[in-house]
């Protein structure tokens, strides 16, 4: 049950009422989701089908903390919730994916 008579309350479920406050909670849900999602599903598939070994699928990823690293330090300035910061996150996996040495054995 929730309780908003509670000291210390976790969420106040009103706050979804708000268009802009729940547009942004599904949209950090759903780029959080991708991202964890794209990680693990991307290192099994490089030790299970590639045959590489923990380290390897590790090293394998690399590129991709080197692309979204420097981007999102870029677009920390435009501000949370930005369409430059929204746009850019949901790329950054993909562009380092698209890296010649990302995916070659």
């Amino acid at each position: 049950m929730l309780r908003l008579s509670g000291r210390r309350p976790i969420r106040d479920p009103r706050l979804f009422v708000l268009r802009g406050f729940r547009a942004g909670a599904i949209a950090f849900m759903s780029q959080f989701l991708a991202v964890v999602r794209f990680t693990f599903v991307g290192l099994q598939f490089l030790q299970l089908i590639h045959g590489y070994s923990l380290l390897q699928g590790a090293r394998a990823f690399l590129p991709v903390a080197a692309v979204v690293l420097p981007v999102s330090q870029l677009t920390l300035p435009a501000g949370p919730g930005s369409p430059a910061a929204s746009a850019t996150g949901p790329c950054c996996p993909q562009a380092a994916c698209s890296w010649p040495p990302a995916c070659s054995d």
